[in-house]
């Protein structure tokens, strides 16, 4: 698949300040099997306060790529062939370093706007961003791809591990606690809410700002109208946050206001609402 790289040039800022050895993992691959690609020997993945960082064995050289395919939800029939997001860090002819970051919207690939912090050093390449950024929680199944082109042709890759089934990371429970639930302006079905008749809130749902759709959750809702409560009933399913209620019978010409709440304790997320009644 074509990807278009979004060309935002890295600032040379040291990640070794920001990463500590929590939920350090290492990953074999065969090396001597890239030709002129990036050869990827092996990559160690840590996590250390909600920051996710890739210290791959493998350096980049002009034009060429190191791609990252992570399959978020660990489940095949869901993405692009598996993959709900792919960071790349890619040097051009003269040397200078881009990174792009995209995210399966369900249809195509789009970019999201989440920090990648890169820094390229003796031998080795060092990719990091917040996983709440990228919506990652619990387990993640990932792949590395590098590429050499020559012309705007393919010359070379590698591929890590070799094997089709891919490499397996569980971020530490801080990383997965820090990414919180991030809930859109909703939409109402009926568009003119109406007095007596029901009425359906739908709230984006996302882990993390750009982050993946929630699909599980638990959610609760309630608002008020002339001082008087009263309760809907909330959901999580497809990336939605809904607030499912009956608007009041002699509430017409007036305002509702209320709040949607998703998950529970220290992670709740609220978001308020408010709607004119017809």
């Amino acid at each position: 698949m074509k990807r278009v790289m979004v060309s935002i040039v890295i600032a040379a800022t040291a990640l070794t300040a920001a990463l500590a050895q929590a939920g350090e993992k290492a990953y074999v691959d065969q090396a001597g099997d890239s030709a002129t690609a990036p050869d990827l020997r092996y990559v160690v993945v840590t996590d250390t306060n909600g920051f996710l960082a890739f210290k791959i064995d493998g350096t980049l050289v002009p034009d060429s790529t190191i791609e990252i395919y992570i399959d978020s939800d660990r489940n095949q029939s869901t993405g692009d062939e598996g993959d709900e997001l792919y960071v790349a860090v890619y040097m051009e002819g003269d040397g200078k370093a881009y990174y792009d970051a995209e995210r399966w919207n369900g249809s195509k690939w789009e970019s999201v706007s989440f920090d990648v912090k890169s820094q390229t050093f003796s031998g080795r390449e060092e990719i990091g961003f917040k996983a709440a950024d990228a919506g990652l929680t619990g387990s993640f199944d990932f792949v590395l791809r590098s590429l050499k082109t020559v012309a705007d042709a393919v010359e070379s890759r590698d591929r890590a591990p070799d094997s089709i089934v891919p490499w397996t990371y569980t971020l530490s429970a801080t990383a997965s606690t820090l990414a919180r639930t991030v809930l859109g302006s909703p939409t109402l079905v009926p568009a003119r809410p109406v007095a007596g008749k029901p009425l359906t809130l739908r709230f984006p749902a996302r882990r993390g700002a750009g982050g993946a759709p929630l699909t599980t959750g638990a959610a609760t809702c309630t608002a008020t109208v002339k001082g008087r409560p009263f309760r809907g009933r909330g959901s999580v399913a497809g990336g939605w946050a809904t607030c499912r209620l009956v608007v009041p019978q002699g509430s017409a010409k007036t305002t509702a206001r209320g709040s949607i709440t998703v998950g529970s304790g220290a992670q709740a997320v609220t978001k308020p609402f408010s709607f004119r009644i017809a």
